[in-house]
């Protein structure tokens, strides 16, 4: 009790020497503004205001943090020094408590805040005396430092449900990431197939031309020539990207040189079966190029898969045995 009133004067004291007409809370706890929340000394706040005013001797104290709050029934004296009502009281010994309500949520929120803050662990609080005619507001700060103390079973149970809610995600993200990685298998099979199945054509065409229509080998390699710098130019077009004006009277000069040359071949003996013998073979090896990429595309969406897989694994098995050691702890 001594050590109370001893901290009660320090906090009246500071708050006396700094009010000005503004009315906020001021905490402390051992004689400090930063309050280590671990051990078992009870917090204590003062306000004060030069109107006079009634406060309960429990009175609701509303703590908030980012999108959730709590409220903690505090106890409190009143007194009246140099014209000014000044309310002094303090907070159960046990602040936080997975059983009432709100503080499982507050909990998570805070736990989630300090996992991301590093090495600094005093948090701000928002927080609000509630009375019945006037909100006195201030900022209450919790320095997280130290073992856990009274707060082992609370910080463990918080942690068990925040990471049951991590399991969760990372279940889902690896039923996603595996569905993923088998269409992107399906989609490499049934690629790598057309891809045997064109180039066996494409070879095949080719050694029709090579057997009965070697006359025109120079002819058919100016049209292979002319397709594969229209197909590059296509492609660059297919990806969205703008062609330029060179770019499109080139594949304008090119379709008029192609359509010549395959005029002048139809106009020689054994021509015209010569360049639908290429014609089939033009379209297989656009069909063998389109697949290729499939199977490239496929390929690299596996890979990527295969690899995040392997972290949300390990993730999920770290997770796992986390939580066999909370279980071993909380007795569930």
């Amino acid at each position: 009790m001594q050590r109370f009133l001893f901290v009660l004067s320090l906090v009246y004291l500071f708050y006396s020497a700094n009010a000005q007409d503004t009315t906020s809370i001021l905490y402390a706890k051992d004689s400090s503004s930063i309050i280590k929340l671990h051990n078992d000394l009870k917090i204590v706040y003062v306000f004060s205001d030069s109107e006079p005013y009634i406060v309960p001797k429990q009175l609701s104290v509303q703590l908030s943090f980012e999108e959730t709050s709590i409220t903690i029934l505090t106890t409190t004296t009143q007194t009246t020094n140099h014209g000014r009502t000044v309310t002094l009281g303090e907070f159960p010994t046990k602040l936080l408590d997975t059983k009432l309500r709100g503080h499982i949520v507050f909990g998570k929120m805070l736990l989630n805040a300090l996992d991301s803050i590093d090495s600094d662990s005093t948090i701000m609080i928002q927080t609000k005396a509630l009375l019945n005619n006037r909100t006195i507001t201030g900022p209450l700060y919790l320095d997280f430092k130290g073992s856990p103390g009274i707060y082992e079973t609370y910080w463990q149970e918080i942690e068990y449900l925040l990471l049951l809610e991590k399991q969760s995600i990372l279940e889902d993200s690896i039923l996603k990431l595996t569905a993923d990685k088998q269409r992107a298998k399906a989609l490499m099979d049934a690629s790598n197939k057309y891809v045997v199945a064109t180039t066996a054509q494409i070879e095949s065409n080719q050694k029709e031309l090579d057997k009965k229509y070697s006359q025109f080998n120079s002819t058919i390699e100016s049209l292979k020539k002319i397709n594969r710098r229209m197909d590059e130019s296509f492609e660059k077009a297919k990806l969205g990207q703008p062609l330029t004006e060179e770019e499109t009277k080139l594949i304008a000069y090119l379709t008029t040189d192609g359509s010549k040359i395959k005029k002048e071949l139809k106009q020689k003996p054994n021509g015209s079966e010569a360049l639908i013998v290429f014609e089939k073979m033009s379209k297989a090896t656009s069909l063998n190029n389109t697949a290729r990429k499939q199977y490239d595309d496929a390929n690299k969406i596996l890979q990527t898969r295969i690899q995040h897989l392997k972290g949300f694994n390990l993730k999920a098995k770290k997770v796992e045995q986390r939580l066999a050691v909370l279980k071993t702890a909380l007795n569930f």
